[in-house]
């Protein structure tokens, strides 16, 4: 059986995965508009595998600055963590 954290870093991962994908960026690309953006910090495409590997263990402002460049609102990404919660508290009843 997986453990919770596992669950959820597996559906924020593929939720952040998709979102970029649909914006059609790379890796690249990605930290090119972080480096643009500047306001919250510089991400490397190092620094994008591992948010996009281990999300629920990434930087608060890593986490920021990767929204900003793939244009999703925090409040999307508070709603994706508040789904992957439930959908565990319903496996765990």
């Amino acid at each position: 059986m997986k453990k919770t954290d596992d669950i959820v870093n597996e559906f924020v991962r593929n939720f952040l995965r998709s979102k970029r994908a649909e914006k059609g960026l790379s890796v690249r690309a990605v930290a090119d508009r972080s480096a643009a953006l500047g306001i919250l910090g510089t991400l490397d495409e190092k620094d994008i595998l591992k948010i996009e590997s281990d999300p629920i263990n990434a930087d608060a402002i890593e986490i920021a600055s990767y929204l900003a460049a793939i244009e999703v609102r925090l409040a999307e990404y508070y709603e994706i963590l508040k789904i992957a919660d439930a959908r565990i508290l319903r496996n765990k009843s």
